[in-house]
């Protein structure tokens, strides 16, 4: 979300819709990545980008940093989420470290907390402090913190990637299903390193935003059914929000339009498409109404960026080369964002 989905966005280089290919890409002689448990997709699998995000494929975002580039990736990273734990030398040219999260000095809680917040508030990144007030024991505020956010996306592009990281935790192939907070809209994503050694939780509602890490001290296979990041997530946070008032993620902006579109395609859905599902657009980048469902070919959408036509997007071309026949993905099934 923060190196790539994010800036794709706001970038208009994809939509909720956009059908990317599901297949790594081909570095340093060799096909990388594979999604979890060894998958390494398929070059005839095309899968929308919320698709993607919700059940945290590793190959469609290194499809998409090779067609954003590393410096707009590793620059949205870095200026606007200030993720600085990543070194600038080794991560701002490395792939793993860009779309898959693969960075030399890792990352903190603190700062992907505050990085994921931008999602919740309408895009804007405020600095992590430690209180709101201080007061003496008269009752009386002595000091107080109210610090300015830094708007670093557009609150149309914070609604959108807020919508499609709903459908992680109640999409039914969502990673995060089951471990949303009782009573509240969550958002957010799950995270696992290589050989299970880490695993990740960050999520929000409309009230707080929680960052959970559970791993060893040291690199070690973590043996657990399901994600113990996720539960801790909604253990302490089902906690936190126990007795607080209903409600509801604030909009932020007009500039968004919820449509139905073609799961074929990825463009507006006409009468004639078989298979639809509803997202989440900007209004400045509405792709066209499909008309290949009815044999004709579409040729352009609206907006900017490469999102225009009915061939899928893909990273640059690749050299061909032998695999062995892929595991079938899973199908991409409509997944509604909680109300």
């Amino acid at each position: 979300p923060l190196t790539i989905y994010a800036p794709a966005i706001e970038e208009d280089i994809i939509t909720w819709s956009s059908k990317i290919k599901n297949y790594g890409i081909t570095w340093q002689g060799r096909r990388w990545p594979t999604n979890y448990g060894g998958d390494p997709g398929d070059p005839d699998s095309y899968v929308s980008a919320q698709y993607a995000v919700a059940i945290s494929y590793n190959t469609v975002p290194a499809q998409l940093l090779m067609m954003m580039g590393f410096d707009l990736s590793y620059d949205y990273l870095t200026e606007k989420f200030h993720i600085t734990t990543y070194n600038d030398a080794q991560d701002s040219v490395s792939p793993s470290a860009l779309a898959t999260g693969g960075s030399t000095g890792g990352t903190t809680t603190l700062q992907m907390a505050a990085a994921f917040a931008t999602f919740g508030n309408g895009g804007k990144y405020y600095e992590p402090y430690c209180y709101y007030e201080v007061k003496n024991s008269a009752g009386e505020t002595i000091l107080q913190n109210k610090p300015e956010g830094e708007q670093v996306i557009s609150a149309e592009t914070s609604f959108v990637m807020n919508q499609m990281l709903q459908t992680v935790f109640y999409g039914s192939m969502g990673t995060a299903r089951g471990y949303s907070v009782k009573g509240f809209t969550t958002f957010g994503k799950t995270g696992t390193t290589t050989s299970n050694n880490d695993r990740w939780c960050v999520g929000g509602t409309p009230y707080y935003i929680s960052a959970v890490w559970f791993g060893y001290d040291y690199n070690k296979e973590i043996k657990a059914s399901g994600n113990p990041a996720g539960l801790i997530f909604q253990t302490v946070m089902n906690r936190v929000h126990k007795n607080l008032a209903d409600k509801s993620f604030e909009k932020y902006t007009n500039k968004v339009a919820k449509k139905t579109y073609c799961m074929e395609t990825g463009l507006l859905a006409s009468d004639q498409c078989p298979k639809t599902a509803s997202g989440w657009y900007k209004t400045s980048m509405i792709p066209a109404t499909c008309k290949s469902c009815n044999g004709e070919v579409v040729e352009s959408t609206t907006g900017t960026g490469d999102v225009s036509t009915t061939a899928p997007i893909e990273s640059t071309t690749l050299p061909p080369e032998t695999t062995t026949q892929a595991p079938t993905p899973p199908p991409e099934v409509p997944e509604t964002p909680a109300a």
